[in-house]
């Protein structure tokens, strides 16, 4: 063994509670040159297996994330988080959310992941812990585009990992983010829910279409295909067609604040010519299909009035992990590119 140490809760060591090897003593005469090479520290990865760079600030002192740097004696990075602007909730210098125990800065950045943690017996849900969020997905460790759920036992233990992907960012798609009810048996069906900000634009489309859905209670492909989805499938078909044509002309996302990427536009293009043909097929089937959709507009343009705009905020989105966060209280009020530790 090269080291070993016992660390604070953000990372800084424990006075005396370190160990590293050290030279024999009868190259007592060679140990300046050593530990000048070596720093005493053989091995150069530490608190959450980040890298050391012990020239900077001293032996633990200074870890290399990636995205920026750490201080583990402040339990803060020493440089603004780049996605600061999706965070208000947040100090930008904040380590995974301030959560130490069960939360891991995996680069400065985050990933979806919920821990989820029950009795093990009863299967009772106990305890939902807010999420932890790499939207980049700059981690090489991360599983891709997708909802993972860490569910522990009442110790700790690890019980199963389950990881849901959709078929692009967090909302495109079928497989939506859901969460069981803290109180009940994580068997019971998990219920959708809306707190995490979308990924992107596009995404933040596909999440509108959804709360869309959600308000005239439909679901999934089955509510795609029901005649009462067609304004809302319409006007999805709008707001990606409207996104292809910034794309096309070097135009910013409206959630990231960057250039619109190639895989942005590709899920924007897809998911249209899958709206249009559903669309296309109910226009077929229903001679009076367009009177309808005129009709439709009218009456849910005076039954909304201004409240319809509520689902234009793209970038709107909670930290609450609780199954409030699927309420409409929680969803209204909060503006955040939610993340993840």
């Amino acid at each position: 063994m090269n080291s070993a140490h016992d660390y604070y809760p953000f990372g800084m060591y424990m006075p005396g509670r370190s160990y590293a090897d050290t030279t024999p003593k009868f190259l007592q005469w060679f140990h300046q040159i050593l530990d000048t090479i070596w720093d005493k520290d053989h091995y150069r990865y530490g608190y959450n297996g980040k890298y050391k760079d012990n020239e900077w600030a001293g032996p633990g002192n200074h870890y290399d994330y990636g995205a920026r740097s750490y201080d583990p004696r402040i339990g803060r990075f020493i440089s603004v988080d780049p996605l600061n602007v999706h965070f208000p909730r947040l100090t930008p210098y904040q380590l995974a959310s301030n959560r130490c125990i069960d939360g891991i800065d995996l680069d400065g950045l985050e990933y979806a992941t919920y821990r989820i943690t029950i009795n093990k017996k009863t299967r009772t849900v106990l305890h939902i812990s807010p999420p932890v969020l790499d939207y980049e997905l700059k981690n090489n460790g991360t599983k891709g585009p997708g909802i993972q759920y860490d569910i522990y036992g009442e110790n700790a233990e690890p019980l199963e990992t389950k990881f849901i992907e959709n078929y692009y960012g967090i909302y495109l798609g079928p497989n939506n983010p859901q969460l069981p009810e803290e109180g009940k048996s994580i068997d019971r069906r998990w219920d959708d829910i809306y707190a995490l900000a979308p990924i992107n634009e596009i995404d933040g489309i596909a999440k509108r279409h959804d709360l869309d859905f959600r308000d005239i209670g439909l679901h999934g492909l089955t509510g795609v295909l029901d005649d009462k989805s067609s304004l809302a499938n319409l006007d999805y078909i709008d707001r990606a067609n409207n996104l292809l044509v910034k794309y096309h002309q070097g135009g910013i996302d409206a959630v990231t604040g960057k250039k619109i990427t190639s895989e942005a536009a590709t899920a924007a293009k897809w998911s249209v010519i899958g709206f249009k043909y559903a669309e296309e097929s109910k226009e077929h089937d229903n001679p009076k299909y367009h009177s309808r959709i005129s009709s439709e507009k009218k009456m849910r343009g005076q039954a909304h009035g201004g409240n319809r705009e509520s689902h234009d905020n793209f970038t709107e989105g909670t930290y609450n992990a609780s199954r409030n966060a699927s309420s409409d209280n929680n969803i209204k009020s909060e503006a955040a590119k939610d993340q993840r530790p």
